[in-house]
């Protein structure tokens, strides 16, 4: 099985909000950058990591293919075509 997605050795958030949404303005997909226009659908995800909150706008397609490389074991967003290409 191959897993190239960095899962790192944080203890993930300590709390985590995922949704998909339908876009009502342009959004940027932060994995591959691409613009996710309105009327689209696309995942949300806002969380509390190290003590910081943050929120994450993934289009479905980078969503779909992080979820089946990341093989449950964790990822980082905004690396999902640096982390396949290393590996």
């Amino acid at each position: 099985m191959c897993c190239p997605l960095s899962s790192g050795d944080d203890d993930g958030p300590s709390f985590y909000v995922d949704q998909i949404r339908r876009a009502k303005k342009t959004r940027r997909c932060g994995e591959c950058r691409e613009d996710i226009l309105k009327g689209d659908r696309y995942e949300i995800v806002t969380g509390r990591w190290d003590g910081t909150i943050d929120t994450h706008k993934t289009c479905l397609s980078c969503m779909e293919i992080r979820d089946h490389f990341a093989c449950g074991s964790g990822f980082y967003f905004g690396r999902l075509w640096d982390d396949l290409e290393e590996n």
